[in-house]
């Protein structure tokens, strides 16, 4: 996985998985068509952050796409920035734990790409 953010602007970056992710539990039965497909519409989502070295932070929402149908998607990426009170810009020597959420400002929406994660 590249950071799409980064790729927009030619830039090259390491991405840092926060090893958390959370996800909706629904029962979401499978079904067979007329024609004999399995068609697995699992409304499920999870949902994980990640972050690169150059301080993008991403939220990533992805969910199971049906493998015989248009259903479903493989998932979208949030692309943030931090733009701080008074203009400052992101600094590596800050835990990302230290920046306010209302710092953030969403500079990109992607899509995930299959297989990503």
């Amino acid at each position: 996985m590249v950071c799409p953010r980064c790729k927009e602007l030619g830039q090259k970056s390491t991405i840092y998985n926060s090893s958390t992710y959370s996800s909706t539990v629904m029962h979401c039965p499978s079904y067979y068509d007329e024609d004999g497909k399995l068609h697995n519409h699992d409304s499920n989502t999870s949902s994980t952050s990640m972050s690169c070295s150059n301080g993008h932070r991403l939220n990533i929402t992805f969910s199971k796409k049906c493998s015989n149908c248009d259903w479903g998607n493989n998932g979208k990426i949030i692309a943030e920035e931090y733009c701080g009170p008074t203009g400052e810009t992101f600094s590596s020597t800050v835990s990302f734990n230290g920046y306010r959420p209302q710092d953030w400002k969403q500079v990109g929406q992607y899509d995930l790409e299959e297989g990503a994660l």
